[in-house]
């Protein structure tokens, strides 16, 4: 029983010994034996539930009423009875899976080699060329500040382990959802952004509704799918330049290609046989604004964006930032040229990334030249990635017991955001 107040009387407490709380846990009607005495004298004995209930205002008859079906029928299972079954099976890239050699295995997967631990010179110019007041620099801390302590909705955080501490169970806290905070950044940024800029660039660019973007590809002879849905997806009305001409691409091909023989790049991807064979992006191809121009993502696995997942680290962060970035660039390759892509593209295709984990920004560029992903050859066309590492956007924000604290806030971010957002 629960340690009530009922339970605290004296009395009671003193019959609990002998057992008393077990037999009046429930009150039962005590049988007499008047009902079979009534009936073996010969009488008619109505019930007298059955009497009382149709006189009722509140009774219903349920066995009168027509057989009801659930407004919500039931999911199909996972097996071959699903419309969507295949025997082929496919491998899945999402937001879970990460590769397990990190960022050698993206780079062999996407057949690229890392140009810098930096962006392109030219969206670092362009990043130069914005200059923030220190009026606009204050409410880009009051931005953050509103993301992650100011916000209103709140909702209960998933548990985080500490592997120091297997055994301990921490409560689950109230808080501002990840996902919620870095969207909240990244759109006031915009805003700022925007405020700074041309109009011809602003009304150029739009920001397409949240959906998962699905594409495939094929490697090792196997069929391989994206599956992503991003935080925000920048669309534009053309495709990004290419950042490196045909020449300097061709002055890449002396570069190695990246090898972690004896794991295949798919590995640690989830196998399935429920899937859908078709590419899917929100956005239709004759929309003014058909192009993916920068696509955000929000990684918000629990605990993996402060080091306390068992498996996320900074280097798989990398090779998932690689891959979500290839997969944006393979869905503008075929847009652009249809399913049937050319091995080696007429014109590459850039695309722009940015992934957070709300303390952290991490730049992405990659310029897709080549989908003749199987060719080993060392001297064969590769594509081009500029990725840097995490950057931190503050050093600590917290309330701590209602004194809020902010700490070490990065400038420099919101410049590099703003360069992305000019590139053209």
């Amino acid at each position: 029983m629960r340690f009530t107040a009922s339970l605290c009387n004296p009395r009671m407490w003193i019959n609990m010994r002998g057992g008393s709380w077990y037999r009046h846990r429930k009150k039962s009607i005590v049988d007499d034996t008047t009902f079979k005495r009534i009936v073996a004298a010969g009488y008619d004995v109505v019930d007298a539930n059955e009497y009382v209930k149709p006189m009722s205002p509140l009774y219903t008859d349920y066995d009168s009423l027509p057989e009801l079906q659930s407004n919500f029928p039931t999911p199909p299972k996972m097996d071959q009875s699903h419309p969507d079954w295949h025997d082929e099976i496919c491998k899945v890239f999402n937001a879970s899976v990460f590769p397990i050699e990190g960022l050698q295995q993206a780079l062999a997967f996407t057949k690229s080699v890392r140009m810098s631990s930096e962006l392109p010179d030219v969206i670092l110019k362009q990043a130069d060329s914005v200059e923030f007041t220190e009026a606009e620099d204050k409410m880009a801390q009051r931005i953050v500040q509103q993301a992650f302590l100011w916000d209103a909705y709140l909702e209960k955080l998933p548990k985080i382990k500490d592997p120091d501490y297997p055994s301990l169970n921490p409560k689950r806290e109230y808080g501002i959802p990840l996902k919620r905070s870095n969207e909240i950044v990244f759109k006031n940024f915009l805003r700022l952004i925007e405020g700074k800029v041309s109009p011809t660039i602003s009304l150029s660019r739009m920001i397409a509704p949240e959906e998962e973007m699905r594409v495939n590809c094929s490697r090792h002879n196997s069929r391989v799918q994206f599956r992503l849905t991003p935080l925000v997806n920048l669309v534009t009305t053309r495709l990004l330049k290419p950042i490196l001409s045909t020449k300097e691409v061709e002055d890449t091909q002396h570069l190695p290609i990246t090898d972690i023989y004896p794991f295949l790049t798919t590995a640690n991807m989830e196998e399935e046989n429920v899937y859908k064979k078709t590419d899917h992006f929100v956005v239709q191809p004759l929309s003014k604004f058909p192009n993916i121009h920068t696509s955000v993502f929000s990684h918000h696995i629990p605990g993996s964006h402060i080091h306390l997942h068992p498996r996320w680290n900074d280097d798989r962060f990398m090779g998932a930032t690689i891959m979500t970035n290839f997969a944006t660039a393979l869905l503008m390759a075929k847009r652009k040229y249809g399913e049937e892509v050319p091995k080696i593209l007429p014109e590459p295709i850039t695309t722009q990334m940015i992934h957070m984990t709300g303390k952290e920004f991490q730049f992405c560029v990659l310029q897709l030249n080549t989908l003749d992903l199987d060719d080993g050859t060392p001297t064969s066309i590769k594509n081009n990635v500029w990725i840097t590492e995490k950057l931190d956007l503050y050093s600590e924000i917290r309330n701590d017991y209602g004194k809020e604290i902010f700490e070490g806030y990065n400038p420099e971010i919101l410049k590099l955001v703003a360069g992305m957002y000019l590139s053209t």
